[in-house]
């Protein structure tokens, strides 16, 4: 037997633990249990040996059968409470969170014994499953303990709809409650000031807030010094500088002593010292006490690290303070994007149906509560316009046709049956014995010399003719599929037997949306001027996905197809810049303009094909540079530009012309930020800018898109410092950058990866 420690000792297994301890035979430890317990014999022998099979299984899945056990000895014994409990126990022990599978066998525990309404307030007080508390309310709609007691079990409720309902109720039923004591109403209203606060329900705060100071009846004694500063944030921001001035001032004034009420507080574990002194310093700054240049200031901030882990309050208020101050001071690339979408609309109707889900038994005024909730408008600051560091409308609108655009030229056919092979029964997961789900490189079982004259990226099939060589790899080349698939496909031929390899040519083919290549086929890959590639479907249920892809979920799997498609159209250009048609879908630029942005430079030959060459750099431009040569390595060439002009764009990094250049040409590498940011840079290689409505539209169409995305990214108003945030949606980070002399020094902030 296991036993869970010392706040158990005083349960039916707590004892028989401490008694087996001490050397007592099962006979003895039945006994002692009767007479310890007030139960019968009989009870008592069939109650420890059910107890005895839990404890042999403790953190393990209790068996249903063994739930049934339990469950048939309580109807046995319909009047006993300790039973009912142990039973009780025992659902818990077999269920982690109480969902609604949950729910089902404490009803049956239920069903038919004498006092089961008194009973299921027993089983809610002792395993807090969430379908019981709310029964509790409707015992009695007008009776205040029940609220009461949902109150001080709130901090427990996950939903925050929910949660906040309750308070909100409690708290009005407990102003109209005249037999409760001024101190038990004034910690209710703390207690809800603290929840309103943590949701960002500024409005109802300031008049939480105001209505009991003009009672006489400050909050602040009850409030430990986080909520205080939270206090004084959203009077700010409500536009309360007065009484935000005057909350800042009790901000550090001593933490309240504890109030009566056992077992319900006012927040959570406060922020560490120099959390709580940042947001001091953050409220001076905008109250006008601290003056001077908040450059460093505002970057101190990212030296704290993941403050919402330690402060419930800083994702709800601190960010709008922190965005207001950037812009104010004419910084804003340093915005947070999540602390303005935190509270978006299609989240509140989420988790508004999810609370009324979980609240499915309670009293009609709370659920009117939670409706009412749901439709409250929430205040948000609005985001700076960053439209004004938008790609130019012309280019944007050839963009968003070519990501509405269907994949070119590729047509599916059934496999004839003469090349068809026996299938085994389909797996469940995407270990595939087919061969249609790893990457198998080489696909052969050997490693030919000519591969290490392929493009970037891993061998999938190959089939050689003579002196043709068909080769079939997989990279990331125009496919950021971060750790979901080994990205797109690419084809590369040879004609002399692998000595020389012709420009590879973009499929447009992704992994997994929905194909994957199978490794080897009787189906010839080339017959009469077409490729004809054997594939399985095996398509990705994206809104499954979840980081890291230890199993990808598949929505769609079929097998005996190829794909046809003419080599002529595989390679064709139809704007004779460079770039085969297919390749120009993928990285968005127009494939009947040979020059998308009309500065001058062929797409084929243009480090960044959509964003125009400007005369003079950006300020952001040369630190932008040290983070791209940090991110994507040294071999990018990333410069700015010093010979450009209004009527001849710089061409210092263009892609040249030699044979290493046009082998890799169709390659490029795509980030999401401000096009502004990129003006008067140039590289090696190639950048397609993207914003952040073009990530999400690609990732809809094409399958999920992890680009490299600089959310924030700021210059100081001297030139001398830079902060940049990146992400590729599975990994990111913080740069902090120092100009020095005419390079830049990289310190880093913090680096994060799922």
């Amino acid at each position: 037997m296991q036993y869970g420690g010392a706040d158990d000792a005083r349960t039916l297994e707590g004892r028989l633990y401490t008694w087996a301890k001490a050397g007592a035979s099962v006979s003895e430890l039945k006994s002692m249990a009767a007479k310890e317990f007030h139960t019968s014999p009989g009870l008592s022998d069939k109650l420890v040996d059910l107890v005895l099979q839990r404890g042999s299984v403790k953190w393990q899945t209790v068996s249903p059968r063994l739930v049934d056990s339990f469950i048939s000895l309580a109807h046995e014994y319909p009047r006993n409470r300790l039973v009912l409990i142990e039973a009780g126990r025992t659902i818990d022990d077999n269920n982690f969170q109480c969902t609604d599978a949950a729910v089902s066998p404490y009803e049956r525990l239920l069903a038919g014994r004498p006092d089961a309404d008194a009973e299921r307030v027993v089983l809610f007080d002792q395993f807090f499953c969430l379908p019981l508390i709310t029964e509790r309310t409707t015992l009695d709609a007008g009776a205040f303990d029940a609220y009461l007691t949902l109150a001080k079990e709130g901090d427990e409720i996950s939903n925050e709809l929910l949660r906040l309902a309750v308070y909100r109720l409690v708290d009005q039923k407990a102003d109209r409650n005249e037999a409760l004591s001024p101190e038990i109403r004034q910690k209710i209203k703390a207690k809800r000031l603290a929840e309103e606060l943590r949701q960002g329900r500024l409005a109802q705060a300031a008049v939480l807030l105001g209505t009991a100071e003009n009672h006489g009846r400050s909050l602040s004694p009850l409030l430990d010094a986080g909520t205080r500063r939270a206090a004084a944030a959203a009077l700010l921001l409500t536009g309360d500088r007065k009484q935000s001035n005057a909350w800042r001032r009790r901000a550090v004034s001593k933490a309240p002593a504890e109030l009566p009420w056992n077992g319900m507080s006012t927040g959570g574990p406060g922020p560490d010292e120099a959390v709580a002194r940042y947001e001091l310093q953050l409220l001076d700054h905008l109250l006008g006490s601290a003056r001077g240049e908040d450059f460093d200031f505002l970057v101190q901030r990212h030296r704290l690290g993941n403050i919402s882990e330690t402060d419930l309050y800083w994702d709800s208020l601190w960010p709008r303070l922190y965005n207001k101050l950037a812009v104010s001071d004419g910084y804003p690339g340093l915005v947070e994007e999540a602390g303005l979408n935190s509270l978006a609309p299609e989240q509140i109707g989420e988790t508004e149906a999810e609370a009324v889900k979980l609240c499915y038994r309670c009293a009609p005024d709370l659920i009117a509560v939670i409706h009412e909730l749901a439709k409250e408008p929430v205040h948000l600051e609005s985001a700076p316009d960053r439209n004004v560091a938008r790609l130019p409308a012309p280019i944007r609108t050839r963009m968003d046709a070519e990501i509405a655009a269907s994949r070119p030229y590729w047509s599916e056919h059934p496999l004839p049956r003469s090349v068809r092979r026996p299938h085994p029964k389909a797996p469940t997961h995407t270990g595939d014995p087919l061969g249609l789900g790893p990457v198998r490189s080489p696909p052969h079982g050997t490693t030919p010399s000519w591969t290490k004259r392929l493009p970037a990226g891993e061998l999938v099939r190959y089939e050689q003719d003579g002196q043709r060589i068909v080769a079939i790899t997989v990279s990331q080349s125009l496919d950021p599929t971060g750790e979901i698939s080994a990205g797109g496909y690419w084809i590369s031929i040879s004609e002399d037997g692998g000595q020389h390899f012709k420009a590879p040519l973009y499929t447009g083919l992704r992994m997994f949306e929905p194909y994957v290549v199978a490794p080897q086929s009787k189906l010839p890959l080339i017959a009469g001027g077409h490729l004809q590639m054997e594939v399985g479907v095996r398509q990705i249920d994206d809104a499954q996905v979840r980081l890291p892809p230890i199993a990808l979920p598949m929505k769609t799997r079929r097998d005996d197809v190829y794909l046809d498609i003419a080599l002529a159209d595989l390679s064709h250009d139809a704007d004779g810049d460079g770039l085969s048609d297919i390749a120009e879908w993928a990285m968005l630029t127009d494939p009947h303009d040979r020059d998308t942005d009309h500065d001058g430079l062929p797409d084929g030959v243009d480090p960044f094909p959509q964003v125009p060459v400007h005369a003079a750099p950006d300020r952001h431009a040369a630190p932008l540079v040290a983070v791209l040569q940090r991110l994507f390595d040294k071999s990018l060439g990333a410069i700015v530009t010093t010979s450009a002009t209004a009527d001849r764009p710089g061409r210092t990094h263009a892609l040249g012309s030699g044979e290493s250049d046009r082998y890799n040409s169709s390659r490029a590498i795509f980030v999401q930020a401000p096009a502004a940011y990129f003006s008067g840079v140039s590289l090696r290689g190639r950048m397609i800018v993207l914003d952040e409505d073009q990530v999400q539209r690609l990732s809809k169409a094409r399958g999920l898109f992890f680009c490299t995305s600089i959310p924030q990214f700021e210059v100081s108003h001297d030139g001398n410092e830079a902060l940049v945030v990146w992400s590729s949606g599975w990994a990111g980070g913080t740069f902090f950058l120092t100009r020095q002399g005419n390079a830049w020094r990289i310190e880093s902030l913090g680096r994060w990866i799922t």
